[in-house]
């Protein structure tokens, strides 16, 4: 598997992070709280995949674009706001 590109938005509510990584080898640097870490632990979480590690990251959405067995594939994860839904009165007394 190869990773060609990863791209993140709303991580912990405000950051947005893309990379394009090298054919050969890519280096990750940033000061401290620009989102190495969590690009790293957000990319283990789409191509694990697991739903738990996904429900523990803020995100809106990440997206990344690899190469497997010589098929371009793109994993790509949303997050939508829960709504409460007003129920109108229906249930007046104890549930």
């Amino acid at each position: 598997m190869k990773i060609h590109r990863f791209r993140a938005s709303g991580i912990h509510g405000y950051l947005t992070i893309g990379i394009e990584f090298a054919p050969d080898l890519t280096f990750l640097t940033g000061n401290n709280g620009s989102g190495k870490s969590s690009a790293v632990h957000s990319i283990v979480a789409l191509i694990s995949p697991s739903l738990q590690m996904l429900a523990n990251i803020q995100f809106r959405e990440m997206s990344l674009h690899i190469e497997h067995e010589g098929r371009n594939i793109t994993i790509r994860a949303e997050k939508k706001r829960a709504r409460n839904h007003n129920l109108g009165g229906w249930h007046k007394g104890k549930i």
